[in-house]
């Protein structure tokens, strides 16, 4: 060994075989090939992941009219497919159930603004305040209207449960002819009479295509009778519109109502929407105040009388159609 001058570290000399020698390059194993990846492996440039290189990224396949752009589809038919089962085999044929929902519904039958199904509550109309209000008439005007509302008003509760709008009381009059509150009739009245109630409802009724048929019917003296005829009417399916003395009035001899339903003798009582109560809806009478507003009718020498309102039934005027709604034949006895 010797002595390095500079540093005084100890280093090796060289072995007498080496001497003279010329160095050689240390052999440096050589590194395992990696196989090329074949042509069925998915590569990076096409894996649907967030990794991507891609400038476009994939997009989730779509069952539609549309196979080109997803948002273009039809969302009633499109089908989102996963990625992964997208060349397995054919995309389901099952739409998914939340959107099946809707497809095929037709239009209903009856305006959305008063759907059939309502209760007694949802179809009342009260007289006074708001309903009676019109940018047509000014504030003193539809005092006078509102006071001798209660016949607009049950016209309006009828056209509600039909299912059948209007646009407000003071329209009601103008469709029935009827005094308006910017007249000034000479004996200061109001009020309007069965057959102007009855050309509310019919013509607003013809206006949605609607076969309202409407019919007057003058109650008998006799409570009883009358309370019986009010009852059949009802069983028949009418809406009934009841005009008599105004049995929460000690002073009026004429108010309209409309008939909810009647109790079954022994108990009877009359249920009805009474257009001067704000909460009217289900407003029960007894058989007696039933009696005494009949009475209070009759002193001012007016029968008391009910409105039936009923929808005929449309008429199919297509005979394959006809053919197709009505029930098959019954097969005929062995």
């Amino acid at each position: 060994m010797t002595t390095s001058p500079v540093t005084g570290a100890i280093r090796p000399l060289p072995r007498p075989e080496n001497l003279g020698a010329k160095p050689t390059a240390t052999a440096t194993p050589a590194a395992p090939e990696t196989p090329a990846p074949e042509a069925s492996e998915t590569t990076a440039s096409d894996a649907p992941t967030s990794e991507s290189t891609d400038p476009v990224p994939a997009l989730p396949q779509y069952l539609s009219y549309d196979q080109t752009h997803p948002d273009l589809r039809f969302p009633a038919l499109s089908v989102p497919l996963s990625p992964s089962k997208g060349a397995e085999g054919p995309a389901p044929t099952e739409p998914a159930a939340e959107e099946t929902a809707t497809e095929g519904t037709a239009p209903p039958e009856t305006p959305i603004d008063y759907p059939l199904g309502q209760t007694e509550a949802d179809t009342h109309v009260y007289q006074y305040g708001e309903a009676s209000q019109s940018e047509e008439l000014s504030p003193k005007e539809e005092k006078r209207e509102e006071q001798a509302n209660c016949g607009p008003a049950s016209a309006a509760i009828v056209l509600k449960r039909l299912g059948i709008p209007y646009e407000d009381l003071h329209n009601l009059r103008i469709d029935g002819d009827a005094v308006v509150g910017s007249d000034k009739p000479a004996d200061g009245v109001y009020a309007i009479n069965a057959d102007q109630l009855r050309t509310m409802v019919e013509l607003n009724a013809a206006r949605q295509m609607r076969d309202v048929e409407s019919e007057r019917i003058v109650l008998p003296e006799d409570a009883e009778a009358a309370y019986d005829t009010i009852r059949k009417a009802l069983a028949d399916g009418h809406e009934v519109v009841l005009r008599t003395g105004n049995m929460d009035s000690n002073g009026n001899g004429g108010h309209y109502v409309v008939v909810n339903s009647v109790g079954e003798p022994p108990d009877r009582q009359l249920n009805i929407s009474d257009p001067q109560n704000p909460d009217g809806a289900e407003h029960i009478e007894s058989f007696e105040e039933f009696e005494q507003a009949l009475k209070k009718r009759d002193k001012i020498g007016m029968p008391s009388d009910i409105l039936l309102f009923k929808e005929k039934p449309q008429k199919i005027d297509d005979p394959f159609l006809e053919a197709r709604m009505s029930p098959p034949p019954e097969a005929p006895a062995p």
